[in-house]
């Protein structure tokens, strides 16, 4: 097993893994760092605070999925948000239909006129 890539892939810093696993810090960095092998036991207890982790995480994204509630799994950005790229530009659907009812004024200036 590659301890660092798996603390990593967990975004877990050595000492919290060294805590939680109950083995030094300095042997967990001797040990990644291939200075030291670590005893089966080690090993198995690395694995499982790697493990108990993953769940952790998996808890926790679940639960903020959860509480988002109006923005459906599987729909992108723009479609739970109502918006769409136009032109270079994003642009809220909702705020554009609005518009699009609104009366535009146009003074005299605009169309080239005077006073």
């Amino acid at each position: 097993m590659d301890i660092r890539q798996a603390r990593n892939a967990v975004h877990m810093s050595q000492a919290a893994l060294a805590a939680r696993s109950g083995i030094d810090r300095t042997r967990l960095s001797f040990a990644e760092n291939g200075y030291t092998q670590l005893t089966a036991q080690e090993e198995a207890n690395i694995q499982q605070v790697i493990i108990a982790e993953i769940a952790r995480q998996k808890t926790v994204q679940g639960s903020v999925l959860q509480q988002m509630g109006d923005s459906p799994i599987g729909q992108s950005q723009s479609e739970a948000t109502g918006s769409r790229r136009r032109g270079g530009r994003t642009v809220n659907l909702e705020a554009e239909e609005n518009r699009a009812s609104v009366p535009t004024v146009v003074n005299a200036h605009a169309k080239g006129g005077r006073r």
